[in-house]
């Protein structure tokens, strides 16, 4: 005759069942939502990357800052995608009443202050599959001709700068690069203002892209960038 578990054991084993499940299910739900990221940024690289080269191959034109001054750039770069609509200044109609680029909507990298609104605000693309694009086109030194997506659409969080906002850069020979390498001159390369857990700038994450694209940890290079984001 086979002996029965008692009520005893069975408790016991639940609750052992329920210590595990407990430690393990928030790790393995985070790095399900860290893989979701990685997968929705090389995508949406992707996705830029493909509509500048047939609008570069259509019009002949190098796509510079340059070339595309003050919001000419995205009624142009808006041809090439597959887009719910669009704004060439202060938001999009037509789909919902939200302000697009919104200092509300955004937080910087760390989460100490509002997202740079300013740097979103000359041009806004919704796509077909939610994902948001943003063009920042101005003459001011530390702009030029950016292009910020955010990868999992506005309406899912956690709407921050390197976390689900990434920033890229046309360069003066028309090069679409992730912001900012350190080797680089330009603005955003500054690390430990603007990709570092101790900053409090509101551009905070615009120089992410770089380290988010190449799995590096910008304030711990012995660890991957999705591994140690604030």
């Amino acid at each position: 005759m086979k002996k029965a578990f008692t009520l005893v054991e069975v408790l016991i084993t639940l609750g052992i069942v329920g210590v595990v499940a407990a430690i393990t299910i928030p790790t393995l739900v985070a790095n399900y939502k860290k893989h979701v990221l990685i997968s929705q940024l090389k995508k949406g690289y992707s996705t830029i990357s493909q509509a500048l080269t047939m609008m570069y191959y259509d019009t002949g034109i190098d796509i510079t800052f340059a070339n595309y001054p003050n919001n000419s750039f995205v009624k142009v770069f808006q041809q090439y995608l597959l887009k719910l609509g669009y704004s060439s200044g202060s938001g999009i109609t037509g789909i919902d009443s939200d302000n697009y680029y919104s200092s509300t909507i955004y937080k910087n990298y760390n989460n100490t202050n509002t997202g740079d609104a300013a740097s979103l605000d000359e041009g806004q693309i919704i796509l077909n599959d939610g994902m948001a694009i943003f063009i920042q086109n101005s003459s001011l030194a530390h702009y030029g001709l950016l292009i910020t997506i955010d990868v999992n659409g506005i309406k899912k969080n956690p709407n921050k700068w390197g976390h689900d906002l990434f920033t890229f850069r046309m360069t003066d020979d028309g090069r679409l690069i992730p912001a900012e390498a350190p080797s680089s001159t330009f603005i955003y390369a500054n690390q430990s203002v603007y990709c570092s857990k101790n900053s409090t700038s509101r551009a905070n994450g615009m120089g992410c892209t770089y380290y988010a694209i190449n799995d590096i940890c910008p304030d711990n290079p012995n660890k991957g960038y999705w591994d140690c984001l604030p």
